[in-house]
């Protein structure tokens, strides 16, 4: 029963979630039942962005409407980029080679009509529908009126509009080739291709929406299940923990004092091994034989000592009383120490003489 209400909550929540912006879980729909009713309810007024459905129409409208505008400028700065490009190579062209006459003058030409058409654009450049005022005065009609080339403007038409179907032909060949990697020649087909092109483009761009939403769809299953797994996951850490707590550390208590308990028996076991060890090293090194030697050596080491300090007790007298002389006892030192060095060499002097007298 509790696993089909986690299952039905768990839909709940998907619905929800599919709907409105929203990342709601299980858990959340059973610990919030009323903000579960209130979302609900907020779905049959809101779109899946969490806009009114009113607010929606009025937005794809505009985006509709929108995009007419944004086509339609599109074209125009299509013919106007091309018309750029072809008086642009016409005058590359001219600088290797001297173009023919009727060439110079309908290019000179368009480049006039183009620079017209420029200006007339920016004539009415004030942000005001309703202002008459204009860039430097001028008007459309009166560009038009002053225009050399209005007469000019159906045989200009005439030559360029092959022209520019021509080129532009060309280049929805190559964008057609590159879109699709073909090498059908065949002109008809080519041409219906290119006209289903740009619906071509429209569909890849809604599948990859497409695709987009599903992996967003993913994602935020993929968050949902994550953020459930992980609360199921803590609930069974909390568990465990009371678990241990409970019962397990209660028996690991009573399990550690027992050991404990048992080393410190062992410690002292130890102790009194390594006591025993030493008393019975001791044993084997002092014999009785060993005990009698050292008493001997101890008493010749005592009367030494008794004689070292009787000795000692009469160099100190001694230096005592040399110290009580004061300085002229260093005198006779010093005399004592002369004589007795004279003696010597003399001594030496007289066996030397007595050794050449008995050779």
């Amino acid at each position: 029963m509790e696993q089909k209400r986690s299952k039905s909550l768990t839909e709940i929540a998907a619905i929800i979630n599919e709907e409105l912006p929203t990342h709601l879980t299980s858990h959340d729909c059973n610990e919030y039942p009323e903000l579960v009713k209130l979302l609900q309810s907020l779905s049959s007024h809101l779109t899946s962005s969490g806009t009114s459905y009113d607010v929606h129409r009025d937005v794809i409208q505009a985006e509709e409407l929108l995009h007419q505008k944004k086509t339609i400028w599109l074209q125009y700065k299509l013919l106007y980029s091309e018309l750029q490009d072809m008086i642009t190579e016409f005058d590359i062209s001219c600088i290797d080679m001297n173009p023919a006459s009727d060439s110079e003058k309908f290019y000179k030409t368009l480049s006039d009509l183009m620079t017209r058409c420029e200006i007339e654009d920016t004539v009415d450049c004030f942000a005001d529908p309703d202002t008459t005022s204009s860039l430097l005065g001028l008007t459309r009609a009166g560009l038009e009126y002053r225009n050399p080339h209005k007469k000019h403007k159906p045989a200009i038409q005439q030559k360029l509009i092959p022209d520019m179907e021509t080129r532009l032909k060309k280049k929805c060949e190559t964008l057609l080739s590159f879109y699709e990697s073909c090498s059908d020649t065949n002109s008809k087909l080519t041409h219906a291709k290119i006209a289903q092109l740009p619906n071509l483009l429209h569909l890849d761009i809604e599948s990859l929406e497409e695709e987009s939403r599903s992996l967003r769809k993913d994602k935020q299953n993929q968050e949902t299940l994550f953020w459930n797994y992980y609360k199921v996951l803590v609930e069974f850490m909390d568990l465990l923990e009371e678990l241990i707590t409970s019962y397990g550390l209660h028996h690991q208590a009573h399990s550690d004092k027992i050991t404990s308990e048992l080393l410190a028996a062992q410690c002292d076991e130890m102790s009194v091994n390594i006591k025993v060890m030493e008393l019975e090293i001791l044993c084997d090194t002092y014999t009785e034989e060993t005990v009698e030697a050292l008493k001997i050596i101890r008493k010749h080491i005592d009367v030494s000592m008794e004689d070292t300090q009787t000795e000692l007790h009469r160099s100190s007298k001694a230096v005592a009383a040399y110290e009580a002389v004061g300085m002229g006892f260093d005198q006779l030192v010093d005399e004592f120490g002369m004589l007795t060095e004279e003696i010597a060499n003399k001594k030496w002097t007289l066996n030397e003489f007595h050794q050449n007298l008995t050779s």
